[in-house]
């Protein structure tokens, strides 16, 4: 909570004899003794994100039940979260100042007011990312601002491939990368950069047409690409985000850092080795001059659930493994006089050039904060 600059709080319900639970209130002090030694460091914060995820949850009607996740916000979380980079949500009614980049996952729907402030946004040098029919008109017949695409049709197969070319070298898999939910067939325009192709399958498995695999193996090319990119906007022909969100295949998010990197040729905002399972969260107290790096990492284990709906499975977190040794980069906009392990008051060593900050962190066990004062 204090990483993402948030407040904490946790609820309690009283016995009706009124006598507190004094074992639930020692687990509670427990945390807020932690948080205590840390909060002059987590007051009055905000976030430093240069990366915005406009959500699709209040952007259209919606017959989902309070229940049920939002596939593509949650799958483009995920996959910011498991690359660290800090983040914001943004509503109908945030403002876009400050960002380099904003997120349109999936289906957001292009609304006059949206498509305003979206093209206000290139016209000032801002990036976007979409994908399936975010970037399209409210009748999805056309894209709605110049993607360096003219849209052909819906894809008539459900299933299709993902396969790279010279403009993602760093993709491990060099074959086509299987992905489900269908796509939109787009022709490029001149200037814009094929990140992937896409094959298409012989046919979509059905009963009338069968293949023994869950899926049909694909024909070859399609003369339709699968992920493109100008300067400014980046696409993605399928729904990448809901699919990461339902299968977690890593190569979808391997994609997605590719097609950032494109649109951030200058790299992007944080790096570091943490594993996918680190966190990172990236805050300026701008009164006491500094920013906050917070650094996290901790292995849940996924227990529990049950048939009935209401009961799900849990995320647990029994033991903090430290890690070594973790490099990370911050690109900050200040020069920075210092850079102190907090609250423990040790300095680290650090770097500034023109791509940011750079530092090793000797030892991670759970959250650590590092203050850069300016």
């Amino acid at each position: 909570m204090i990483a993402l600059g948030a407040k904490c709080s946790i609820g309690d319900q009283l016995h009706p004899s009124g006598e507190m639970n004094r074992d639930t209130y020692q687990l509670i002090g427990q945390a807020y003794r932690e948080v205590a030694a840390k909060q002059a460091w987590c007051d009055n914060v905000r976030s430093v994100a240069k990366i915005g995820l406009f959500s699709s949850d209040r952007n259209q009607e919606s017959l989902r039940l309070h229940i049920d996740p939002n596939t593509s916000d949650e799958g483009a979380s995920r996959m910011l979260l498991e690359l660290q980079l800090p983040f914001i949500v943004l509503d109908d009614r945030a403002a876009w100042n400050g960002l380099d980049v904003v997120i349109l996952p999936d289906n957001v729907l292009l609304t006059a007011p949206l498509l305003k402030r979206l093209k206000a946004f290139l016209a000032k040098g801002g990036k976007i990312m979409a994908s399936g029919a975010s970037l399209l008109n409210e009748k999805r017949t056309a894209f709605a601002v110049n993607a360096g695409l003219k849209l052909s049709q819906r894809s008539p197969f459900d299933t299709g491939y993902l396969v790279p070319t010279d403009q993602t070298p760093g993709i491990s898999i060099r074959s086509g990368l299987v992905i489900h939910g269908g796509s939109w067939d787009a022709t490029p325009q001149k200037g814009t950069k094929i990140l992937a192709g896409k094959a298409d399958p012989y046919f979509d498995r059905s009963w009338k047409a069968f293949c023994s695999h869950q899926f049909t193996p694909d024909a070859g090319l399609s003369k339709f690409p699968a992920i493109t990119a100008t300067k400014q906007v980046a696409w993605f022909a399928h729904d990448i985000f809901a699919r990461y969100r339902h299968y977690g295949q890593p190569l979808y998010r391997d994609y997605f850092e590719a097609a950032l990197r494109h649109l951030l040729p200058g790299g992007l905002p944080v790096e570091s080795n943490l594993p996918s399972g680190g966190r990172v969260g990236l805050m300026e107290q701008s009164a006491e001059r500094r920013y906050l790096l917070h650094l996290l990492f901790a292995t849940p284990s996924s227990r529990g659930g049950s048939p009935n709906a209401w009961v799900t499975k849990m995320e647990i977190i029994e033991e903090l493994i430290p890690l070594h040794n973790i490099a990370c980069r911050v690109n900050l906009p200040r020069k920075i006089k210092t850079a102190t392990l907090v609250p423990e008051g040790t300095p680290i060593a650090f770097k500034q050039d023109q791509s940011g900050v750079s530092l090793v962190l000797e030892k991670l066990e759970g959250h650590q904060m590092i203050e850069f004062a300016y």
